[in-house]
């Protein structure tokens, strides 16, 4: 048995289409909320390769496994007795990515049926193990929507690889729908159902499952005579759709990054992922003169409970390992500094690996967290020491990222394990930097 704080729930997630980004690929970037701040650890998983018939066992679930399994990276949860599965956010080695957030259905069944469901992290997992585009892997996510039904009030993933980027919106009983987000468009999702009228005859637009109307109909929520199929009137739980908790963080994201003229980047979602609604009528802090903005009564992007927040650059003019890019940043991003994780990194330093939901020495999950709360309980005075340490190591290491990846792509034309073996210390090494800057940071506040 383990035990579950709903209200902890809250993930935020933002694809852009590649036609309004820098590189002319997709880009997206998640904060996870998992909640009881949930420690977070980094893993890199093989590629492997499995004899048939062998079954994939998940935690309230048995699905056939295929015969070989693509290489990902993650961010996972350590808890098992607070939740029993372990993929957050992820990228594979097909350039394929995934982000998860919590919805809510209207009538959702108290307590959660769970025998032999999937929990969103085995749709997580399983996607990435298989998944060679994006479109790819929200038709397996959605078979396994179908097939096994989903454990919980309802869920949802932004999924996304260079070209495409796609939110999937899943129902406790498995029915689901998918909609594409434009090249020339940002998505959002923070807790609540998004798709409006469905065009079941645009298949390059929408997916969906085959009851997804008759279920509806069955159910009484909707006649064909009524006209348009509106997934999120029909299905979502109403009183979250219209919450301004919901709905203030999709205003913020779409209004922030609408008004940019030139090309977004990594850089720009970093910056919105740290968002607090500074400038805002929603800002209660009156400019940090009255307390922390991770605290408020009103529901940011950024918030005291992230536990890990990433933007995924999908650059596929490079070899995976080098143009695999996940900008990963522990705790609260406002408090916190983005590192860029390569593909390339399969050995994670150990600190990255350490930590439970208790404080844990030599995790960095901790130190970050540490730090995280020592900002937050004089935010005002706080923030301007770490903000500015932190946006010196950003900027100092920018430049020399770039030159150096120039140098990789180099030297992987003749010797592609030396490339991928230089930019993977150069990520070991930031991140040694990083968590031993924050250590100092934390020790240094007043």
């Amino acid at each position: 048995m383990f035990v579950l704080a709903v209200q902890g729930f809250a993930c935020t997630t933002i694809i852009v289409g590649k036609d309004l980004t820098e590189n002319g690929t997709v880009l997206m970037g998640h904060n996870e909320e998992l909640g009881d701040y949930s420690a977070q650890h980094y893993v890199y998983r093989p590629a492997a390769l499995h004899e048939k018939g062998t079954i994939l066992k998940t935690p309230n679930a048995e699905v056939p496994q295929v015969e070989k399994t693509y290489a990902y990276n993650a961010t996972v949860i350590f808890d098992k007795t607070y939740i029993p599965g372990e993929i957050t956010s992820g990228m594979n080695e097909n350039f394929v990515v995934i982000g998860n957030n919590l919805a809510y259905q209207r009538d959702d069944v108290r307590p959660w049926p769970s025998e032999g469901r999937m929990i969103w992290t085995d749709y997580a997992q399983i996607a990435l193990e298989r998944a060679k585009t994006a479109r790819e892997a929200v038709q397996i996510i959605g078979d396994l929507a179908q097939g096994y039904k989903h454990w919980g009030p309802g869920t949802m993933f932004g999924v996304a690889d260079p070209n495409e980027g796609w939110f999937i919106e899943i129902t406790q009983e498995g029915q689901w729908v998918a909609e594409r987000v434009p090249d020339d468009a940002v998505g959002v999702r923070a807790n609540t159902y998004r798709i409006r009228v469905v065009d079941f005859d645009a298949p390059e637009r929408f997916m969906f499952s085959p009851d997804l109307v008759k279920y509806a109909e069955e159910k009484g929520w909707y006649s064909p005579s009524e006209g348009d199929f509106d997934f999120q009137k029909i299905y979502a739980d109403p009183e979250r759709a219209a919450n301004p908790y919901n709905e203030r963080r999709h205003w913020r994201v779409e209004t922030v990054l609408g008004e940019k003229t030139s090309p977004i980047t990594a850089k720009d979602l970093q910056d919105i992922l740290r968002d607090h609604y500074e400038g805002t009528e929603y800002d209660l802090t009156g400019g940090y003169a009255s307390g922390s903005p991770l605290e408020t009564t009103e529901r940011t992007i950024d918030r005291l409970q992230t536990e890990v927040s990433v933007i995924f650059e999908l650059r596929n003019s490079l070899p995976v390992g080098l143009g695999g890019l996940s900008w990963r940043a522990m705790g609260t991003p406002s408090t916190s500094v983005y590192i860029p994780w390569y593909f390339a990194s399969t050995d994670i330093p150990k600190e990255y690996q350490t930590g439970s939901n208790e404080f844990t020495p030599e995790s960095a999950y901790w130190a970050f967290r540490t730090l995280s709360e020592k900002v937050n309980a004089s935010y005002g005075e706080r923030i301007i020491p770490v903000r500015k340490a932190w946006g010196e190591f950003e900027e100092r290491h920018y430049d020399y990222r770039r030159d150096l990846e120039k140098l990789s792509a180099k030297i992987y034309e003749k010797d592609p394990e030396m490339a991928k073996a230089l930019l993977a210390k150069y990520t070991s090494f930031l991140a040694e930097k990083a968590l031993h800057e924050a250590e100092d940071l934390t020790a240094s506040l007043q």
